[in-house]
């Protein structure tokens, strides 16, 4: 229900993004996820009545290179219905992690305000975005902090990713999409995803929207999570986000469902 656009709940990227790669590191359990490549959004699943009674997840044997598995992955309803799709990335560790900057101090903007404002549609268990530190045309770096909520008692969750937390940060790279287009915007896709650790639960992070670049129907952006001391954390590269006419008053009409909910 916090994942609600319009008046419906929708299943999130995140947690499809989740489902995939906790089933790949039960299946080589000796092994993680520490990246994803081509992920996608074929066919949203939405909550309506309408929505398939089963979906089957597949993976297939995979190759192995220098200590590295990459297997496909995919989830289907019925034999022929694509939903989701990706290529993980499994090994016994992530990839040492890039260095970036340590935090400096600043004040910022309330960021709750972009879902209040239905620049997001997130209800509270997903509001993570918590204060918008820099807000430029093509960049955003926002300060965020939530308590991961265990989607079916963490069997959408992967030992690198949240699908709760994980939300956040494509919920960043939406918003500036969002400002940037001046019209509602929903990422169906992530061209890569490093996963070098988890995000902390519970605890500040940031996350830093950048590389902006308009693209047919929407924009790309890449979006870099980081800790106070500048290590990085993960980092989502060429999230694609789509913008489509009627997701504004979509968005709106969510925020406007919670309220009258009061929530």
């Amino acid at each position: 229900g916090d994942h609600r656009i319009g008046t419906h709940p929708v299943l999130p990227l995140s947690a499809a993004i989740g489902w995939m790669a906790r089933t790949a590191e039960r299946t080589h359990r000796d092994l993680r996820v520490v990246g994803l490549r081509d992920v996608g959004v074929h066919r949203g699943i939405v909550l309506d009545g309408s929505e398939p009674g089963e979906l089957r997840l597949t993976l297939d044997r995979g190759t192995v290179e220098g200590g590295t598995l990459t297997l496909h992955a995919r989830i289907t309803s019925g034999d022929t219905q694509p939903h989701f799709g990706a290529t993980l990335l499994l090994s016994a560790g992530p990839a040492v992690a890039p260095e970036a900057e340590a935090w400096r101090p600043t004040e910022g903007d309330d960021g709750l305000q972009v879902y209040r404002d239905a620049d997001l549609f997130h209800g509270p268990l997903l509001q993570g975005l918590r204060r918008v530190v820099t807000r430029e045309p093509t960049r955003l770096v926002a300060e965020c902090a939530l308590t991961d909520t265990p989607l079916a008692g963490g069997g959408w969750a992967a030992e690198l990713h949240s699908p709760v937390l994980g939300d956040v940060v494509l919920q960043v790279a939406s918003v500036l999409g969002v400002w940037h287009q001046q019209a509602g915007c929903l990422p169906l896709s992530v061209g890569a995803v490093d996963l070098y650790a988890p995000i902390p639960d519970g605890e500040p992070f940031r996350v830093v929207a950048d590389d902006l670049r308009p693209t047919t129907g929407g924009v790309s952006v890449t979006a870099t999570v980081t800790d106070p001391t500048g290590r990085v954390l993960q980092r989502w590269t060429d999230v694609g986000a789509v913008s489509t006419p009627d997701l504004a008053a979509k968005f709106a009409e969510a925020v406007a469902v919670r309220h009258e909910e009061g929530r």
